[in-house]
């Protein structure tokens, strides 16, 4: 995200300094990214219970992961970012811009969740292939988050145009 976000903004820092933030904000990140999958598994174990209540929770559980999607970008692209905030800003920042373009983030959303999907299917084929999945689920996530990370990037930059021009006018 780092590298995309710079491509984008058309800011080319020297790697040195693209590197040391990367560095900086991998905790932060991981954090991040686990808190997210941990929103969308409680989602998804919600709305399998089966009653009405738990499949309306479990979808206002998921809504809640869907406006946390520009989190991971604020945090590796944003420059006023204090080291010991960077988490619950994320958090906040990602809410904000969330109401900025709802239809995008249900769209990125959406491709992130179809991504997790094609994970579990290739997870399982692994293991009826190999015995395990491993280095398959090793594998696909790191050819798969590339493009994944160039995406939200873009999409969180565009939605901050966006919410500069609505301030603005």
């Amino acid at each position: 995200m780092v590298y995309a976000g710079c491509d984008a903004r058309g800011v080319l820092p020297a790697a040195s300094e693209r590197w040391g933030r990367i560095v900086e904000r991998a905790w932060a990140v991981i954090v991040v990214d686990v808190s997210l999958s941990l929103v969308n598994t409680v989602g998804f174990s919600t709305m399998e219970a089966g009653d009405a209540l738990n499949v309306i929770l479990g979808t206002l559980v998921l809504f809640l992961g869907a406006m946390l999607v520009y989190s991971e970008p604020y945090l590796c692209l944003s420059d006023d970012v204090h080291l010991l905030t960077m988490v619950p800003y994320a958090i906040a920042r990602s809410m904000m811009l969330a109401w900025v373009n709802m239809s995008r983030i249900f769209s990125l959303f959406a491709l992130n969740l179809a991504v997790t999907i094609a994970a579990v299917y290739l997870e399982q084929a692994a293991i009826h292939a190999f015995k395990t999945a491993a280095w398959a689920d090793m594998i696909f996530w790191t050819v798969v988050n590339v493009p994944l990370s160039a995406i939200f990037a873009v999409a969180y930059l565009d939605t901050l145009s966006q919410e500069r021009k609505m301030v603005n006018s």
